[in-house]
């Protein structure tokens, strides 16, 4: 089979201190949208997966109530015809508008229609999480 090797990345909320603790290992980088502010990346763009690293450094970032979190695969961003860069941009871009709509759910659908223009090469993967404070102490 030759070398194995797979991406993650690992995030645990603390919501007695209101922070993210999170590690990544070769997955593209998180998207922390705190309230008030533009969207931001977090992790390593190009740490090393799990199978070929070995060192995978914990950070922290604050994350209040109304704060989101936003992981994806590289599918949505990325295909034979775009760029990886431009297409997390354009995911950066899309977010803000998103965040205001009433269905998050359908407010994802058409984001990933417009990131991908209805086609993709690859599959497609975006989990949102949103802190609401029902988990604070």
């Amino acid at each position: 089979f030759g070398e194995c090797f797979v991406t993650c990345f690992y995030a645990v909320h603390r919501p007695a201190d209101g922070t993210l603790a999170y590690a990544n290992a070769g997955h593209l980088p998180a998207i922390l949208i705190r309230p008030g502010e533009p969207p931001e990346q977090i992790g390593e763009a190009l740490a090393q997966p799990l199978g070929v690293g070995s060192v995978f450094p914990q950070r922290t970032a604050g994350f209040p109530v109304g704060a989101d979190l936003v992981l994806y695969t590289d599918g949505l961003v990325e295909s034979r015809t775009r760029d990886l860069t431009l297409g997390i941009e354009w995911l950066l871009a899309g977010i803000p508008g998103l965040l205001t709509a009433a269905d998050l759910e359908t407010a994802w659908d058409k984001l990933v229609d417009e990131l991908t223009r209805g086609r993709h090469d690859d599959d497609i993967a975006v989990i949102h999480v949103r802190h609401r404070g029902e988990d604070s102490p």
